[in-house]
Formats: C-alpha cells, structure tokens, sequence
C-alpha cells in the first residue's frame, strides 16, 4: 500500500534489468536517506546480476531512473 501523495514526497523503487519491480522505499524525507536503502533476498535465492532504481518526485511529478549497477560483490 503506497501512502498519500502528501505524506512522503519521494519514492524509491528498485527494478532488475528486465524492469521488474523487486522492491520499494516510500519514506524517504531526506537526500541522506538514499544512502540508507537496501534490498534483501532469502538465503538460497539468486539475485538479479544489475538493478535500477526509480525515484519518484511527487512534489514535482517526475521521475528519476538510474544507470544499471552490478550486484555482485
């Protein structure tokens, strides 16, 4: 469930290569808070080798998308 369009202005949603939605941030209040998301897989499960992110700026209705970053350590 996404909160209303007031209460958070910015939305963060992390993507694989093909553009499948994995995972999602919608409290982010901060610039500094980029530096606090995350995503997580069950142990066993093999993760996407590249994800994107999308921010979404719904104070100014616009989205942000990202190069792809390499996922392996």
């Amino acid at each position: 469930m996404r909160p209303e369009p007031e209460c958070f202005p910015h939305l963060v949603d992390f993507f694989d290569a093909a553009g499948n939605r994995i995972y999602g941030f919608c409290a982010l209040g901060s610039p500094q808070d980029l530096g606090k998301i995350w995503i997580a897989y069950e142990e066993g499960t093999i993760p996407p080798s590249y994800v994107y992110i999308e921010l979404n700026d719904r104070q100014t209705n616009t989205k942000y998308k990202s190069n792809l970053a390499d996922t392996t350590l």
